[in-house]
């Protein structure tokens, strides 16, 4: 609501894509929206803040959870942002700061390939014991990839987790690399 009028959020635009963010842009308070949008999700927006630092608004829980316990991101505040959507405007938006983070090289595209890989393998086999499938899985990424932490934490943060609260989302945009090539899990699970 805008001068007793109701305001109906609009996405963002992107060249002829519409972005399908659960954060609308003209909802964001005007101190985020006046920085440079340089990232966006579908439950997340990543703004610019200097070149060293990004602020990120997310609707995500889990993501929220995961860069805070890995030391990635320092919670900034809590956000209640308006959504057409009556399940989205009751989810609060986590603001957090982070370092910026860059695409992948080549080299780590080629590893987050062979993680996914691996986890397509391994859940072709799962079965119903989850906790065997992650158990499996963690020491497969734990084997071929011991000198990425960021891989390795993950899975120890994720086997806290039951499995209905999110889905993997192991593709390659959900992994960033940081100024000394260091693969960074940045979103590889979604919050059900």
């Amino acid at each position: 609501i805008l001068n007793n009028k109701i305001v109906k959020p609009t996405p963002v635009k992107e060249g002829m894509n519409i972005l399908g963010s659960s954060i609308h842009l003209n909802t964001v308070p005007e101190k985020y929206r006046k920085l440079k949008l340089i990232g966006r999700g579908t439950t997340s927006l990543v703004f610019e803040l200097n070149d060293h630092e990004v602020i990120i608004l997310t609707r995500d829980e889990m993501k929220n959870d995961w860069l805070q316990h890995s030391n990635l991101a320092q919670y900034v505040e809590t956000l209640e942002l308006s959504h057409p959507k009556i399940l989205l405007a009751n989810k609060p938006v986590y603001v957090l700061k982070m370092p910026k983070l860059f695409k992948l090289d080549s080299k780590n595209k080629k590893i987050i390939k062979a993680v996914q890989n691996l986890y397509d393998k391994q859940n072709q086999i799962r079965g119903s014991d989850y906790h065997t499938f992650i158990n499996r899985l963690t020491e497969e990424i734990e084997k071929f990839f011991h000198d990425q932490e960021s891989l390795n934490d993950f899975m120890s943060f994720i086997s806290n987790y039951d499995q209905g609260q999110y889905s993997f989302d192991f593709l390659e945009r959900n992994f960033m690399q940081d100024t000394n090539g260091k693969i960074i899990a940045t979103d590889p699970i979604v919050s059900q």
